[in-house]
């Protein structure tokens, strides 16, 4: 089964209520994460834009300024301090839920690639 939005919209109606961060949560942050699928740790930057109110455009960039740079885009909303995205990766699509922390100074995520039902993890900071 190909994950959808209305996947994301399942997954996102389970995460526990939190504050939300408003406008301290749009810009750039620095991530290290962890990818089960490579069994590998990986750092990443992230860029997040405010389209409309609690829309946001994402854009995520491993080895930056790297020839081996990869570029993932998507689109998400926040809801309870809490930003789930969904982007196409390939074939399949990724869902990825941040908990905005710190007054938007921080996030903490978990990503998933379709129905693999493997779970990387994620922290960001400005």
């Amino acid at each position: 089964m190909m994950p959808s939005i209305k996947m994301l919209a399942v997954l996102f109606a389970v995460v526990p209520t939190l504050g939300y961060a408003g406008d301290h949560f749009s810009g750039k942050y620095y991530c290290n994460g962890y990818d089960p699928s490579t069994s590998s740790n990986y750092d990443a930057r992230l860029e997040i834009t405010e389209t409309e109110d609690r829309i946001y455009q994402w854009r995520w960039i491993s080895h930056d300024g790297d020839q081996n740079a990869v570029t993932l885009e998507g689109t998400g909303f926040v809801r309870d301090g809490v930003f789930a995205a969904a982007f196409k990766q390939g074939a399949g699509y990724v869902i990825q839920l941040y908990t905005i922390k710190d007054h938007g100074d921080s996030l903490s995520g978990e990503w998933m690639v379709g129905a693999s039902g493997m779970i990387g993890r994620e922290e960001c900071n400005r």
